[in-house]
């Protein structure tokens, strides 16, 4: 009996964890898709964001937009696995 529950918490453990790691590639998978980059080849350049509705094109003002952007890409993405993990096995 215990040598069942603790196989079956260690496949729900790895289930859970690769189930992660889908749900990040999927993420960057569109992230991907959504700049118009696949796997290989360049993107174009970005002349031109909307940042809090206002449309910015100084070259620095977008460089440390997207900075910020992916500097907190990976709390954002937790925050949304973790929810959605919740949501899924609550």
């Amino acid at each position: 009996m215990y040598n069942t529950l603790k196989r079956s918490a260690r496949d729900t453990y790895y289930y859970q964890l690769l189930e992660k790691v889908r749900m990040m590639l999927e993420t960057w998978n569109i992230l991907r898709s959504l700049i118009g980059k696949g796997n290989k080849g360049k993107g174009e350049d970005v002349s031109e964001l909307i940042i809090n509705d206002q449309i910015v094109s100084d070259s620095d003002n977008i460089a440390n937009n997207f900075s910020d952007f992916f500097s907190n890409v990976g709390k954002i993405s937790q925050l949304l696995l973790t929810r959605t993990t919740h949501i899924m096995y609550s």
